[in-house]
């Protein structure tokens, strides 16, 4: 299993370092000041990956219920209903204060299609390391962001946090079904580091897809 974790996290650490790179998030941890906008972005193109991989992981899970147990790892209802609330109360402050904000949980991400994978375990192994693996600096941004005036909701990241407790748990639990899963798969690890670029490419689209829908609504107000 340290060979599956270990292969993971030197195979995408091209993308990951990518993915801080791209809008918004670039512009969220970069930034010295707090921008309302920037983070109300981030959240939403949270909001169309979390959606998309947890419809994934439960496809893959009726095709093969021995997955099933995996997604226990994750508390997809509360993330995504947390990412819910953080918008709505974005979206009041905003017209509270004479804002108007788009988010991109209220488009379709039609431009953005949900890449191909090897197999329904390498995906939904892929799709858990990268979801848990964003989850490990939830705790330091809700302390960060609470020192913000006014401050921001931050259901997202609490339930984020609540995620990373998880990641022991995780590795241990692949490495319990990795005999099984590899059974007739000899090409698996290399199968879950290539899908898990994936995932991360499809996250770097749709920050990419935010960044043009931005910049075509503000093109269409000037």
């Amino acid at each position: 299993m340290h060979n599956i974790f270990s292969a993971l996290k030197q195979g995408t650490q091209a993308n990951h370092t990518i993915l801080e790179n791209t809008y918004p998030f670039s512009l969220y941890h970069q930034t010295s000041s707090f921008n309302v906008t920037v983070y109300e972005e981030v959240l939403s193109v949270m909001y169309w990956f979390h959606s998309a991989v947890a419809g994934a992981l439960k496809e893959s899970a009726k095709r093969n219920s021995d997955l099933l147990p995996l997604l226990t790892h994750i508390n997809i209802d509360s993330v995504l209903d947390a990412l819910n609330s953080d918008l709505a109360q974005l979206r009041a402050n905003s017209v509270s204060n004479g804002v108007t904000l788009s988010t991109l949980s209220d488009e379709s991400p039609s431009l953005v299609d949900l890449p191909s994978f090897y197999s329904d375990s390498s995906r939904t192994i892929s799709a858990l390391y990268v979801w848990l693996g964003s989850s490990m600096g939830a705790n330091i941004i809700v302390r960060r962001l609470a020192t913000i005036s006014p401050a921001p909701p931050t259901h997202y990241y609490a339930a984020m946090s609540q995620c990373a407790r998880a990641w022991v748990t995780f590795k241990q639990h692949v490495e319990t079904l990795t005999p099984s899963l590899s059974t007739g798969n000899p090409q698996l690890t290399q199968h879950i580091v290539e899908d898990a670029n994936s995932w991360f490419a499809y996250l770097i689209a749709l920050g990419e897809a935010k960044q043009s829908t931005s910049l075509t609504m503000q093109a269409q107000k000037a």
